[in-house]
Order: structure tokens, then C-alpha cells, then sequence
């Protein structure tokens, strides 16, 4: 999910860190779109000669704080994280299948950061 920093936001990404105003860079990002967990798995198999054996999904919680921070209803905000975190199980799902991933995928968060 974490967005090397410098690049340009993947599509849906979400801004992390203090905005540009309170002293943050402003291009620091999170992305779990299933287009963007594609090429973070090829460019690390690609980097790794093989299929990582598991795929961790980080700090999906981002977009949670992102919405709050938006003052996005609470059920809404949930809502739509859901929603992505299946279009991203699906990707990893679709890795997995194809070999891209060796053995499994999951989840690393800290919701009650939220």
C-alpha cells in the first residue's frame, strides 16, 4: 500500500502524513487499488527472481483515517474500505491463482489508530 515516496499518486490513492501545510512533503501516499497491488507484487517478484512465498496488504487503515479526517460519516468511510479491500483481495486472489504468489496473502493494520 505505501507509495514510494516521490512518485505520483496511483489512482485512489490516499495523502499520508501532515498535509504540505503543517511542514509534511504533501507526495507521500497509500494506495490498495487492485491496479496498483498488481504491479507492487510483479516489481517485487521481479526484484525478489521469484514469487514471494506471502503478500502482506499495509496500513490499510489510511483510507479510514483519510475519510475522517474529510469528516466523512462513519458508516460511509467503513462502507468504502471494505469495498476496497475486496477489490484488493481480488487482485491478490487473481496473483495467487496465476503463481505470482507463492503460498498466501493478508492483512497488516492498526485500525484502532483510527
Amino acid at each position: 500500500g505505501h507509495v514510494a515516496a516521490g512518485l505520483p499518486a496511483p489512482p485512489e490513492a490516499v495523502p499520508i502524513g501532515p498535509p504540505t501545510s503543517q511542514g509534511g512533503t504533501g507526495d507521500v501516499w497509500h494506495c490498495i487499488h487492485p491496479e496498483f497491488v498488481d504491479a507492487e507484487v510483479r516489481a517485487s517478484r521481479e526484484r525478489l527472481g521469484t514469487p514471494p512465498d506471502f503478500v502482506l496488504l499495509h496500513n490499510p487503515e489510511y483510507f479510514l483515517s483519510a475519510q475522517l479526517q474529510r469528516r466523512v460519516p462513519i458508516a460511509d468511510a467503513w462502507d468504502e474500505m471494505y469495498s476496497r479491500l475486496a477489490r484488493a483481495f481480488g487482485a491478490l486472489e487473481a496473483l495467487c491463482d496465476e503463481g505470482a504468489i507463492g503460498h498466501g496473502y493478508g492483512v497488516s493494520g492498526n485500525f484502532l489508530s483510527c
